[in-house]
């Protein structure tokens, strides 16, 4: 493969720079390591491509990729790689939370550069990609490079937005570790629901129940980056199908789907956009 150079990204063949075949495949080839006996490796490969998807319909609805092709591709090979350290977490801990193990965006940073995955991508891209990986999912980023702050804010969304789609549709078990049922008996703690209706995003540190884990995901809506992150997770109504599935406990939940409601519904007004994931 043919070394980028420093105006470039990605050495695409025929200039096509949007073509995230060679990167995908490269992801591939080292999650294919782990095998599929464990049903949770093979969430994290789907969650990875379904995050590709939903960057490259953020970008597109922003603008970004015909006006800035180098963030458009830089932000599609984080999206790739940003949970690439989840494989390994796994293999450790035999569990996603980062609580209960590592910091799973310190191990992916860890691992691209033990493998030298991003040795095409010019330095300082490169070291802006891991930047934006490292601190994908931290509460609040602290990035002095505006770019790598941008970079790191379209992974942010992008993995939200793909991890509502998780969070509707897969095991709920191998997601959070708990049933809906579960979830569905407990209550929500008062840090929690304070947050999430004040229009701050859930701290980790503050969840006690399985339901503060379920508004963790809610929360995300308070922190969306970008006007197109609301739109599309309004279109695709991922975030609450869990909810609507279970009998709910406890008020205080209804009134943060209520407020989750409110918070899409203005930031949605004007006209319709193609809004699907591509």
């Amino acid at each position: 493969m043919t070394p980028v150079t420093e105006d470039c990204v990605l050495p695409a063949a025929g200039d096509d720079r949007t073509d995230m075949r060679d990167w995908t495949q490269r992801f591939l080839d080292y999650t294919a390591g782990f095998g599929t006996a464990d049903t949770r490796y093979e969430l994290k490969r789907v969650h990875t491509l379904g995050v590709l998807g939903y960057m490259n319909a953020l970008l597109k609805l922003e603008g970004i990729t015909a006006e800035d092709p180098d963030l458009a591709q830089a932000a599609r090979i984080a999206a790739v790689f940003h949970d690439i350290g989840r494989f390994e977490q796994l293999r450790r801990h035999d569990t996603f939370f980062d609580a209960k193990s590592a910091d799973h965006a310190a191990l992916s940073v860890q691992v691209l550069e033990e493998t030298a995955m991003l040795q095409d991508v010019e330095k300082a891209w490169r070291q802006r990609i891991l930047t934006a990986i490292a601190q994908h999912n931290r509460l609040e980023t602290d990035i002095g490079d505006p770019v790598a702050s941008r970079l790191c804010d379209l992974v942010r969304d992008a993995d939200r937005l793909d991890i509502y789609r998780v969070f509707a549709v897969d095991d709920i078990q191998d997601m959070t570790a708990h049933t809906a049922e579960e979830a569905a008996q407990s209550t929500a703690s008062p840090a929690v629901i304070e947050a999430l209706l004040a229009g701050r995003p859930v701290d980790k540190r503050d969840r006690q129940t399985p339901m503060d884990l379920w508004l963790t995901y809610l929360g995300f809506v308070n922190d969306f980056r970008f006007p197109a992150s609301y739109r599309l997770c309004k279109a695709a109504g991922f975030w609450r199908k869990r909810f609507d599935s279970i009998s709910l406990a406890d008020p205080a939940v209804r009134a943060c789907l209520e407020h989750v409601e409110v918070v899409l519904n203005e930031h949605c007004t004007g006209p319709e956009r193609d809004t699907a994931p591509d």
